[in-house]
């Protein structure tokens, strides 16, 4: 896991190309010329979701994996906190989905990590993350998760 700014993108570039690549495009990002969906950046290589909505209580969150992707998520607008645990011991609510790549677990107490406007977050496949939590309050969030293939 890392959590950083994205104007220290470049210095994760060493990580892989696709990871270069991931923040060379997240450089020309413009929050206003954005709509929700997917972005195909490098075909099934790399592309961005672009997320937009409310975030949650952490009672109404979940925790996930992915097990070919790393996720690089991005908070354009508002704040939010995400849920941060290792693998070990995690009670599985969704076995693995090969099509969506992703694993589902129980929501308990994790590490938390605040992510406001500007900065980024990125997660491994062993880093069971809980993505779209309240930070002290309800609130909306603009969002990018790029997905990197690892």
């Amino acid at each position: 896991m890392i959590q950083d700014r994205i104007a220290n993108g470049k210095l994760y570039s060493c990580i892989g190309k696709n990871f270069a690549e991931a923040f060379a495009w997240l450089e020309t990002v413009k929050p206003e010329d954005l709509t929700v969906g997917r972005v195909d950046i490098k075909g099934d290589e790399i592309f961005a979701l672009v997320q937009q909505y409310t975030t949650k209580e952490l009672s109404q969150g979940f925790l996930e994996t992915h097990n070919n992707y790393a996720d690089i998520q991005v908070v354009l607008k508002g704040k939010e906190r995400m849920g941060y645990c290792y693998k070990e011991g995690m009670t599985v609510t969704q076995p693995y989905s090969a099509e969506k790549d992703v694993e589902k677990y129980e929501m308990k107490e994790c590490t938390h990590l605040l992510v406001p406007a500007g900065n980024f977050a990125v997660f491994f496949p062993e880093d069971v993350h809980g993505p779209q939590l309240a930070y002290d309050k309800p609130e909306e969030v603009l969002k990018i998760v790029l997905k990197v293939k690892l």
